[in-house]
């Protein structure tokens, strides 16, 4: 290339050389070798290189024309003008050159809609320069053809996939499928090509439709709707469609696509739904009950046959309209005030209102209505019903009325039994009470036996009235418990008690056993756990001639901390047939009428304790085989008394010797058993023979024997022991229907210890420290006589208009050396009590003129208007019922005791009132005894020393740890033995150690009060001739 043309294109266009020159003409070569680029200008584009080409060769041939010039001046000028001619020649060529690429430059400008070179531009570099920007502006815009051409290329993949396309002619024949229409159609794309579109045609459709997209799409318009179509295979198909025409230059339709999405699935849902909803259609109008929705507007949405019915209105009328174009204002403002509420809160809502319709018609209706709400929890509006409830307030008025005097029947057959057991009670009274007297006189033994046959009748006489006054309560729903502390042991030991003379005398044993980990001190109703073993004992004794009954407890959780006790009270007795066992517990239920008749029995006891064991959390059922025996088993919800101290271990010191001489295997075994835990080395003997044996053959710290062994040689082993030299300590346990003659054999013989059978722990825990320990049991070798001068006795006031029962009430007082004032009914006891103050008032419920609640409440108000200190009252009534016993309190008394009056519980109320400020060695404590009862004397009087001196040390570790709760608890216990022989200071001082404990208000001075009233006490009792 010319050096001249490569500097014009360095400044023209930027090539620096001929290296740089032919990429830029390769360019142009292939820009000319492209489709879209006109003729003419890819002839120009592609003889441009030639062009330069010849344009350098023009400057090389003019270069050496001048040098050939330079070089032939010589030469003629006729030489000169050929070459200056070709020159000429040269230049015109390259003029025409440069035009052609001018006009080629212009023609590419037009394409691109930019103006044409004006004729200043046409230079030869100006050319270079306009060339190369059209080629980079040409490079660009190839560039930005392919980007649109793999975009389009990419919508179109992503219409494939999702959509159903296909496109056809203007008659229809398919010319293009896509996959997913071959695929939902089940024809190929082969299949497809070249057919018409009627090849899906499912039928279904009028040609009505088909017209109708046709007609739309002919027009140039885009169509758009639902298809069923069928495919290859048959099945039907949905599909939503769009129809869109394609235009030539001319307009006219030449194309049609149809873009469609499968919608089968919709359908089919819509027509589920379709069907669902026509079916709660009628579900709702076929429902009696009106039924209705409300948008939150309170405008109704919609309402089922039933509520267009009752208000008489026409449904499609009504849609949209408010309560309160439907019912009277007030009432319409009530239902709107009850929509609101649920708007706000959502929810439920229920409420009977009286309704009148549009006709007049009044109803009394139920609305029940409920929140409708959104996805997202939001009210949306609310569901209501109305039941007409007009007939249903009907019944109720007449249920009402019919239960009214249900209960008032039920009310009067309450009262009618309270009545009844006041009615009985009261003569009993005078019975039990007078033949308790009785008993406490010089009798023979056939006068005690036929008294003693009184008593216990009338006691049985008693069980029968409270048993059915405990079925009238669970009759009546009425029956409940307590939930009080109380000591297990201590109940079981009562009710065993009670029936241990009933038990001896048909030679029964009686067993007790508290399993390992039951805690003693619980909270519960001990009154109904007593009756529930009384009742299950009595009938074990009932039905047992031989053998053994025993009372076992027993966790029956392990592990839940004592929370639940099973009970088992079994017998060997005559058994019940196992189809009689399920329905012993129904009320009057007995094995059959023989047994009634041999027996006896209300056959209610069973169910009052099935009841019992229901309130207290537990069940009862019974284990039986005929012949052999039963197992009545329970349990019961009784929690461990969390403020109770825990039990302290029990120990006997040095390991003492026992030798033990029992004839019942099972009890020698419990009894072997509960000595050991105590720390004895304990022999057993089943009979009086071999007790005696292992008497002779080693040493021994004490004997505990059996009264009645096998053998029936007890009374050789006792006179052993009394003509022995050492003299070995000796228990003897008795049989609690021969105390007497037991006792007093014992003391014939000079042993001063017995304990009645069954010998529970309590009791032979103390009896042991007592006969083993005498020292430490506080037991002096000699006691000091004592003397005293007699105390004045209480001050009673007795209201009682009963003749009968002021007899034996003046005579138990008097007895016992308190003084008695009579008062015949409420009136003069007011009057009594205004004029002077008494230390007791015995006040009976039941009385003509004033009762014993109103007197009371008379009482207490003139003792709070002079400001007087409140007299002790309590209440004397056959009323058995805990509600009369609750109002008594409620009117002000202090107490109540339950008619038939037993002397125990008179003595009781009186120990603790002895008056303030007597002096302990005032008291007379031989006329305290004399009123005593003498069983009561021979059996407890010589064991209470030692025990009481154990148990005033006790208190005194008690208030030294200030274990409140054990030192309230002895304090009962020492206050409770010693009522036992009637009032005195040491109950009175007892009892204020009790009242104060559970306030830790003890001092070491209340202590020493009592351990003088101890003291004195026993004097008295060692002075007594019994």
């Amino acid at each position: 290339m010319h050096r001249l043309l490569l500097r014009q294109l360095k400044g023209s266009l930027g090539v620096a050389g001929e290296a740089e020159l032919q990429p830029l003409c390769d360019k142009l070569l292939h820009l000319a070798a492209r489709e879209d680029i006109a003729p003419d200008v890819a002839v120009a584009l592609a003889g441009l290189p030639a062009f330069l080409r010849r344009v350098g060769e023009a400057y090389a041939q003019a270069e050496r024309d001048q040098a050939l010039r330079t070089r032939s001046l010589e030469l003629s000028s006729e030489d000169l003008n050929r070459a200056y001619a070709r020159q000429e020649q040269e230049l015109v060529a390259r003029e025409q050159s440069i035009a052609s690429l001018r006009e080629t430059a212009n023609r590419l400008l037009g394409q691109m809609g930019l103006p044409a070179l004006s004729p200043e531009d046409a230079s030869l570099e100006s050319l270079s320069q306009l060339m190369d920007t059209l080629v980079r502006e040409r490079e660009s815009s190839r560039i930005r053809l392919h980007q649109a051409h793999s975009s389009l290329e990419q919508q179109k993949f992503a219409l494939d996939q999702h959509a159903i396309v296909s496109v056809t002619d203007v008659e229809g024949f398919i010319i293009e499928a896509n996959d997913r229409f071959c695929e939902i159609s089940g024809y190929s794309r082969e299949e497809l090509v070249g057919r018409n579109h009627r090849v899906v045609k499912s039928g279904i459709h009028p040609p009505a439709f088909y017209q109708e997209m046709w007609d739309t799409i002919v027009h140039g318009r885009v169509w758009q709707g639902e298809v069923c179509n069928r495919s290859k295979d048959g099945r039907l198909y949905w599909v939503s469609a769009t129809v869109v025409p394609f235009f030539d230059d001319l307009g006219v339709p030449y194309q049609y696509i149809a873009i469609r999405t499968d919608i089968t699935a919709r359908k089919l849902a819509e027509a589920r739904l379709d069907e669902q909803l026509h079916f709660s259609r009628q579900v709702l109008d076929t429902l009696p009950v009106p039924l209705y929705f409300k948008d939150t507007q309170g405008r109704y949405q919609g309402f089922n046959k039933a509520f267009a019915d009752f208000f008489g209105i026409e449904p499609s009328l009504w849609i949209g309209r408010h309560v309160r174009d439907l019912l009277p204002p007030e009432l319409a403002e009530q239902h709107v005030a009850r929509d609101e509420e649920v708007f706000a809160r959502g929810g439920r809502q229920s409420y009977e209102i009286e309704l009148i319709t549009p006709a007049g018609a009044r109803y009394d209706t139920l609305y029940n209505k409920a929140a409708l709400t959104r996805p997202d929890g939001s009210v949306r509006g609310l569901v209501g019903t109305i039941m007409d409830i007009s007939e249903r307030k009907r019944w109720e008025a007449e249920i009402l009325r019919a239960k009214e005097a249900a209960e008032n029947a039920n009310r009067a057959k309450s009262d009618f039994l309270a009545n009844m057991s006041h009615e009985i009670r009261t003569p009993m009274n005078g019975v039990i009470g007078m033949t308790e007297l009785a008993l406490d006189t010089e009798l023979t033994e056939e006068q005690r036996d036929y008294l003693e046959a009184v008593q216990m009748s009338a006691n049985a006489l008693l069980s029968i009235i409270d048993d059915i006054l405990d079925f009238s309560k669970i009759e009546a729903g009425r029956l409940d418990v307590e939930l009080i502390p109380f000591d297990l042991e201590k109940v079981c030991a009562d009710a065993l008690r009670t029936v241990a003379v009933r038990a001896d005398q048909k030679g029964l044993e009686l067993l007790a056993r508290r399993g390992p980990g039951v805690p003693r001190r619980l909270l519960g109703d001990p009154g109904r756990l007593r009756q529930i073993l009384l009742n299950l004992l009595g009938n074990a004794i009932k039905f047992t001639e031989r053998g053994e009954i025993e009372v076992a407890v027993e966790l029956a959780e392990p592990g839940a901390a004592g929370q639940v006790l099973y009970f088992c009270v079994s017998d060997t007795g005559i058994g019940i047939a196992p189809e009689k066992q399920e329905h012993i517990f129904e009320a009057f239920a007995q094995e059959d009428s023989s047994t009634t008749r041999r027996f006896g029995g209300t056959g209610l006891g069973l169910t009052i304790c099935s009841r019992l064991c229901e309130l207290m959390g537990g069940r009862i059922w019974v284990d039986s085989v005929p012949g052999q025996g039963s197992a009545f088993h329970f349990t019961l919800q009784l929690p461990t008394d969390g403020a109770a101290a825990p039990e302290p271990e029990r120990r006997l010191s040095g390991k003492p010797a026992l030798l033990l001489v029992v004839a019942n295997a099972r009890q020698r075994c419990r009894l072997q058993g509960l000595l050991a835990s105590w720390g004895a080395t304990v022999v057993a003997a089943a009979s009086g023979a071999e007790g005696l044996a292992l008497l002779e053959q080693g040493q021994w710290d004490g004997v505990v024997a059996d009264s009645r062994p096998v053998d029936g040689d007890a009374g050789d082993l006792l006179e052993h022991l009394a003509r022995s030299p050492g003299r070995v300590p000796l228990l003897m346990l008795l049989s609690p229907s021969r105390m007497r003659q037991e006792i007093a054999r014992c003391k014939a013989l000079g042993v001063g210890h017995y304990l009645g059978k069954p010998a529970l722990a309590d009791e032979l825990w103390r009896s042991l420290q007592a006969l083993l320990e005498p020292a430490v049991a506080g037991v002096p070798a000699t006691v000091a006589e004592a003397a005293g001068t007699p105390p004045a006795g209480l001050e009673v006031l007795l209201a009682e208009d009963h003749p009968v029962n002021q007899q034996l009430m003046r005579n138990m007082l008097e007895r016992m050396g308190h003084r008695v004032t009579l008062a015949r009914h409420g009136g003069e006891a007011v009057a009594a009590a205004a004029r002077r103050r008494f230390d007791l008032v015995l006040m009976d419920m039941q009385m003509p003129e004033m009762g014993g609640e109103q007197a009371t409440r008379l009482i207490r108000a003139d003792e709070q208007a002079r400001g007087l200190a409140p007299l002790r009252i309590y209440a004397l009534s056959a009323a058995a019922r805990r509600e009369d016993r609750q109002r008594g309190l409620v009117a002000g008394m202090d107490g109540y005791l339950l008619k038939p009056l037993q002397q125990k519980d008179l003595q009781e109320v009186l120990a603790g009132l002895a008056r303030p400020g007597q002096e302990e060695g005032g008291f007379d404590y031989g006329r305290m005894l004399e009123g005593a009862d003498r069983d009561v004397l021979q059996i407890i009087g010589d064991v209470f020393p030692g025990l009481a001196r154990l148990e005033m040390a006790a208190m005194e570790e008690a208030l030294a740890a200030a274990d409140w709760e054990r030192l309230g608890r002895v304090a009962h216990s020492l206050r409770g033995a010693a009522a036992n022989f009637g009032p005195s200071p040491l109950v009175q001082q007892a009892t204020e150690v009790e009242r104060l404990a559970p306030h830790q208000a003890v001092q070491p001075a209340h202590l020493a009060e009592l351990r003088l009233a101890l003291e004195a006490l026993l004097q008295g009792l060692q002075q007594f001739d019994r």
